[in-house]
């Protein structure tokens, strides 16, 4: 729901969780760098054992966050 949130204990709902899956593995990052990631979302669910989610982003690109410029 905000970033740095946790997700073990307990995991957010569905509705706030999204899997991401690149269109070729992304490399180059930490666990918790900020990027943007672009493609297409969908509602479809999927468990694990880190949570359940609602979404899957289908990502063509995902890049390292650099804010807009004010």
């Amino acid at each position: 729901p905000y970033f740095g949130a946790c997700i073990h204990t307990p995991p957010p709902p569905a509705n706030q969780i999204v899997l991401v899956v690149p269109a070729k593995p992304a490399s180059g990052f930490h666990s918790m760098d900020t990027v943007w990631v672009r493609g297409v979302l969908k509602t479809a669910r999927a468990n694990s054992p880190m949570g359940s989610t609602g979404y899957r982003l289908e990502a063509a690109l995902v890049e390292a966050y650099k804010a807009a410029p004010r």
